[in-house]
């Protein structure tokens, strides 16, 4: 790669970035191409130049931060450390990537940009359904998971536990009863002594 093409890619780089940044926190319709340029310390008529229109931009931030989601999911689930530590990261942890983001970022993916939607139904999901099985079968060579359960099921259940995790809504009563919701997530009603084990 020649030194144009570098610094072209490190622009491109900085203007994703910091569109997502401001994208994730202020939304789609409050943030402005001013500044994200300003953000990426480019000129408006350069993402113009790499971008075309805001639109366009706006998919390739959506395709960068599935990309970010599924990196920090395979990070943690090659940790050298127990399924219960890696469920707490996912569904306790604040700093977990999916935390923290505008509500019509996630719903603009969804509704609005019909590539985006595609790209999550046939790429992201297939991706992290994988990454999902590999932890599940963790959990189950340690024991904590019931083997007679389906992968289908559990993946179901996680499902719906880390999306109501992470509805802002509920983060307060998640924090205050995090230890209870946890014991819950990994052992059910039945509790340590259930009936498989």
């Amino acid at each position: 790669m020649n030194g144009y093409d570098r610094r072209k890619e490190q622009k491109e780089e900085a203007i994703l970035e910091s569109a997502l940044t401001l994208f994730s926190h202020k939304g789609l319709r409050k943030t402005s191409i001013a500044e994200i340029a300003k953000e990426a310390h480019v000129s408006q008529v350069t993402i113009f130049k790499y971008f075309d229109t805001k639109e366009n931009l706006i998919e390739q931030v959506y395709f960068k931060y599935y990309e970010q989601v599924l990196d920090y999911y395979k990070n943690v689930i090659e940790k050298p450390v127990s399924f219960e530590e890696k469920i707490k990261e996912f569904i306790f942890e604040k700093t977990n990537i999916s935390h923290n983001i505008h509500d019509e970022f996630l719903s603009g993916a969804m509704h609005t940009y019909p590539s985006t939607q595609t790209f999550i139904d046939q790429d992201f999901y297939g991706k992290s359904a994988e990454l999902s099985r590999r932890l599940i079968h963790q959990g189950k060579d340690e024991g904590t998971i019931n083997k007679n359960l389906s992968d289908e099921a559990i993946l179901v259940y996680i499902d719906m536990t880390t999306k109501y995790s992470q509805d802002k809504e509920h983060v307060p009563t998640i924090l205050s009863m995090g230890s209870e919701l946890m014991d819950l997530f990994l052992y059910g009603l039945y509790g340590k002594d259930s009936r498989w084990k």
